[in-house]
């Protein structure tokens, strides 16, 4: 998923936000349909939880890095 820039349809105002359409491939729980099935939004408040556990992954990795490179200037 890629952060894009856009411009609203309706009122022409530019924004920034994802592709729904991407995010529908990862978290297809996240995207809203109408009822011809055609997507039409991101529940952008549900990927906060994605990136709170990503968050976390990326501190353990920089944990096991910071003691590698410890361990190779003792």
């Amino acid at each position: 998923m890629q952060p894009v820039t856009f411009m609203w349809k309706e009122s022409g105002v530019r924004d920034v936000g994802l592709i729904a359409e991407e995010v529908y491939k990862l978290f297809p729980e996240f995207v809203s349909k109408d009822d011809t099935g055609e997507v039409t939004g991101i529940n952008y408040g549900k990927l906060g939880t994605i990136f709170i556990n990503v968050l976390k992954h990326m501190q353990i990795e920089i944990e096991v890095l910071k003691q590698e490179i410890k361990k190779l200037k003792e």
